[in-house]
């Protein structure tokens, strides 16, 4: 195989192997495998950039929404991403009467698409240049036995594959919830996008008025090639009036009159 840009080097070196099946005109089999690593994964750029915004229009009913955008610098010498985690800001809190709608684990093994709507969240899309097509698709709360929280499973399809991306929920005491993305596959993304939005069972909620907020986005990126990357992202609030300036008044003194005597 020597076509250009038709396999890709994985951009981490740990030791792996790639395996085997060969089969005898009898019907025998016998497995065979070789070691496979890359080296240098040290040297390769990492370099994703991450945009965030929310709607500063909210309300008790249908809460707040979320727009997250990652974008990848083309390589060819980058390392992919390995894990991502993300905090959100304590005034975009999660609504827990959404959690309590997640779908149950057995019933998302066996088809997604007959998961309660309540546990749709969101959407979501991909475009990497290992495939001619984007891939994309809705996010869902998914419970599993044993879990405090519901997991936030993105399912991303096109071009007859299908990935899911889990991410981990946790909320903390301050009432913080984080979402950890452990494992992200060893590929190049372009881009990744996530959109949770408002509605009665959106996934966050607000008690503050978001256009008076000043909201910032912990973030921490892990490449393949073990390299971090720990920033506080800005939380762009989208739809709100700006303030107007007030008028300046001009006063004209007048002529003071000399009486006469």
């Amino acid at each position: 195989i020597d076509r250009d840009k038709f396999t890709f080097n994985p951009t981490n070196c740990s030791k792996t192997a790639i395996g085997a099946t060969l089969t005898s005109t009898q019907g025998a089999t016998a497995p065979v495998s070789a070691s496979f690593q890359v080296t240098n994964c040290a040297t390769l750029a990492f370099k994703p950039k991450f945009a965030v915004s929310t709607s500063g229009k909210t309300s008790r009913a249908k809460g707040a929404s979320l727009h997250v955008k990652l974008t990848y610098p083309e390589g060819p010498y980058d390392s992919n991403i390995a894990k991502v985690k993300v905090d959100l800001p304590k005034q975009l809190p999660s609504r827990l009467t959404t959690l309590q709608k997640a779908c149950t684990a057995a019933v998302f093994n066996a088809n997604p698409a007959s998961c309660p709507a309540a546990s749709l969240i969101g959407s979501a899309s991909a475009t990497t240049p290992v495939l001619p097509v984007p891939l994309s698709g809705p996010v869902y709360f998914v419970s599993h036995g044993g879990e405090a929280f519901p997991t936030l499973i993105v399912v991303l399809q096109g071009y007859g594959t299908t990935v899911d991306l889990e991410g981990s929920t946790f909320i903390s005491k301050a009432g913080i919830t984080s979402s950890t993305f452990k494992t992200v596959p060893d590929v190049p993304v372009e881009t990744f996008e996530l959109t949770l939005p408002e509605g009665p069972y959106s996934a966050l909620g607000t008690n503050k008025n978001l256009c008076t907020q000043k909201l910032a986005m912990p973030t921490a990126f892990v490449g393949q090639n073990g390299t971090e990357i720990h920033e506080s992202t800005p939380v762009a609030v989208t739809g709100c009036k700006k303030a107007h300036k007030a008028s300046k008044k001009h006063h004209k003194k007048g002529k003071k009159g000399k009486s006469k005597k």
